[in-house]
């Protein structure tokens, strides 16, 4: 497979001491390989590629990023959280990595929020200004996979009462947006 041949390259290449230019383009190639493979839900390959890039460069955020990434989608959540708190401050503060973090603490709370989604849109429907319960449901919504739903909830609490718990849904809608990624 490709995969199998670019992890030949990188370590030839590393073994010839190639140049810094070509390891950095074997190395970014690798990176767009398994960001596509974690998009595409191939989280092992995803997460293989990650750890061969972390063996020739062990500091590489985006790797670094992608396998809390990898560890979150498995459903490993204290993984993935062990792999950033055992990064240095500086790192923690990379863009990448702080996306990955916000995931990881959407993965956390929604975790915490399992709530039965039937119960808690009953809820609402009986009381549309139980914030709590709306804010509960969207995190549920969100775990089980409906984005759509769950930013409609957190939009209707904004319209009802935009500084209810200090903005928490205007809050927590932003962490939705940067743990589903731009691209989303």
């Amino acid at each position: 497979s490709y995969i199998k041949q670019w992890v030949a390259q990188l370590a030839e290449m590393a073994g010839e001491g190639a140049g810094q230019q070509q390891q950095q383009e074997a190395i970014d190639q690798a990176l767009e390989q398994a960001r596509g493979a974690l998009e595409a839900g191939e989280i092992a390959t995803a997460q293989s590629i990650y750890g061969k890039v972390l063996q020739y460069d062990e500091k590489n955020a985006s790797a670094l990023a992608g396998l809390i990434r990898c560890q979150t989608a498995n459903g490993d959540t204290q993984g993935a959280r062990e792999i950033y708190d055992g990064l240095d401050e500086e790192m923690q503060r990379n863009a990448e990595i702080e996306a990955a973090h916000a995931a990881i603490e959407l993965a956390e709370q929604s975790a915490q929020a399992q709530g039965d989604i039937a119960d808690l849109e009953r809820k609402v429907a009986n009381d549309p200004d139980d914030l709590q319960s709306r804010y509960d449901l969207a995190l549920a919504l969100n775990a089980a996979g409906k984005r759509e739903a769950a930013c409609e909830q957190l939009l209707d609490i904004i319209r009802r009462d935009r500084n209810w718990e200090d903005e928490a849904a205007r809050k927590q809608l932003v962490k939705f947006f940067e743990a589903w990624g731009p691209t989303d």
